[in-house]
């Protein structure tokens, strides 16, 4: 099956990329792994992103393991045995439940990503926090809504000139993909992961979500702001 998928990738001239799904080498919480196999885990990791040809990876986590993760498993990659000959360098994550913000980054300044290491070091890597989850017509892993209410929220709640991605669930239609991107603003760009990768080197982390426009300049529709009332409703109950 995997070859089938590079193949026809090579057909598209550069166009399609891949990355490890969640966690890596397994469906797994690294977090939570003792030191010893968290070591065994990155090498293996790292050998797997070399024969794929890729440097990223889906990355999920528990709710309270965030803050273990960024201290002992991520910069475990800066210093792997394998860096010299390819290895993970950004990691899209995730958090486990997905309605609830990744907790320190969301409190830092709510933050779109974070390095291990510094940004100009070709050895450091990525953490990327999702814009939101979208899962087309099912509530159970993101935002249910179709294509036209998504793209309306990404053109007008994401801040211009920030470096996000969407997570996207699996059983959301790639023809509603396509629809979404075909309706996105023109101060939108999407980018590969490498791309983005490139321009978080360069561009400092900015808060994931402006403060509510006044009503006279908000440019969403009134579908996709009532759907947004909802969901906050339904995370942050009013006393």
């Amino acid at each position: 099956m995997m070859a089938w998928y590079y193949r026809m990738a090579g057909q598209t001239k550069g166009r399609d990329h891949f990355i490890m799904p969640p966690s890596g080498t397994l469906y797994s919480y690294p977090g939570e792994m003792t030191s010893e196999v968290q070591a065994l885990y990155v090498e293996q990791q790292n050998q797997q992103a070399k024969v794929m040809n890729t440097s990223g990876s889906v990355h999920w986590e528990w709710i309270l393991q965030w803050d273990e993760a960024w201290k002992t498993y991520f910069p475990r990659y800066q210093n792997a045995t394998t860096t010299e000959e390819g290895g993970t360098r950004s990691f899209f994550l995730n958090d486990v439940p997905w309605p609830i913000p990744i907790p320190d980054m969301f409190l830092d300044g709510e933050e779109t990503f974070r390095w291990s290491g510094p940004p100009a070091d070709p050895t450091s890597v990525v953490g990327f926090r999702p814009s939101f989850n979208w899962q087309e017509n099912g509530a159970s892993g993101g935002l249910p809504w179709n294509a036209s209410v998504i793209a309306d929220i990404i053109n007008t709640y994401l801040v211009p000139g920030t470096v996000q991605y969407i997570y996207v669930i699996q059983n959301t239609e790639l023809n509603s993909v396509f629809e979404m991107t075909a309706l996105l603003a023109p101060h939108v760009r999407l980018v590969n992961y490498e791309q983005l990768i490139a321009l978080a080197r360069v561009a400092p982390p900015k808060p994931h979500t402006p403060p509510t426009p006044p009503a006279s300049k908000r440019r969403v529709s009134k579908e996709a702001e009532a759907r947004l009332r909802q969901l906050f409703d339904t995370l942050s109950p009013r006393p």
